[in-house]
Formats: C-alpha cells, structure tokens, sequence
C-alpha cells in the first residue's frame, strides 16, 4: 500500500522519489472545442461532435 507523508520544508524536497505526488488520469474520452478571435473581440466556442470536416467548417461560419 502506497503511505502518502507531507515532505519536509526545504528546496528540493517536493522532488524527493519518498513523498509521491498522487495523480489522476482520465481515459473517458475526449472534447474537441473550435474558436476563433479577429481584430473585433473573441468569437464563440463550439463543441464539435466527431471530425472537424470542412462542411461542419461552413455550418459553424454560417450559424452566429
């Protein structure tokens, strides 16, 4: 079992192999987002579901 301890204060102590830091990774999928900015502010954000493909381009250009 893997025992978690608060390092020591001191330099250099956070990178001490005896104090791990946890991690958490995820695996659930993933999150495409389209965005643009000009000259006149930032646009929207969009959420694109499957591949970004030139016709999905268009619709997001089209729609405001």
């Amino acid at each position: 079992m893997l025992q978690i301890s608060n390092p020591p204060d001191g330099f250099g102590a956070h990178r001490d192999k005896k104090y791990p830091m946890p991690t958490v990774k995820y695996t659930a999928g993933s999150l495409m987002l389209w965005a643009c900015f000009s000259a006149g502010g930032p646009g929207r954000l969009v959420q694109i579901h499957g591949f970004m493909d030139s016709i999905k381009y268009q619709q997001i250009k089209k729609s405001k």
